[in-house]
């Protein structure tokens, strides 16, 4: 995965380094303002941050636990036909097999 995103994270790297270094030779007061903001850009960037980690979390316990739930009606299934087809002899006439209702 690494390798194919390299060269775009290369290029957008690039990019923002002239963008940022340009910005602050053409426009200097433009440049200085940004300083002034970078505090609470930064805060706000934290707590996105947070939030992001966050949901990410939820969503693999919620996958993890869909993936138990599946286990489950896979493994019910499984012994279901298998009672349905231990109980079913298909060389015996009819009333001459096992009576599943009531265990005889």
């Amino acid at each position: 995965i690494l390798r194919s995103v390299a060269q775009t994270v290369c290029f957008i790297s690039i990019w923002a380094t002239v963008a940022a270094y340009s910005a602050r030779k053409l426009f200097p007061a433009f440049a200085n303002q940004l300083k002034e903001q970078a505090l609470p850009l930064s805060l706000c960037g934290n707590a996105i941050g947070l939030l992001l980690v966050f949901r990410t979390n939820q969503a693999y316990k919620r996958l993890e636990e869909a993936r138990e739930l599946m286990e489950k009606v896979v493994h019910l299934s499984g012994e279901i036909t298998s009672l349905f087809v231990s109980a079913w002899d298909p060389y015996n006439q009819p009333g001459e097999g096992i009576d599943v209702r009531n265990g005889e």
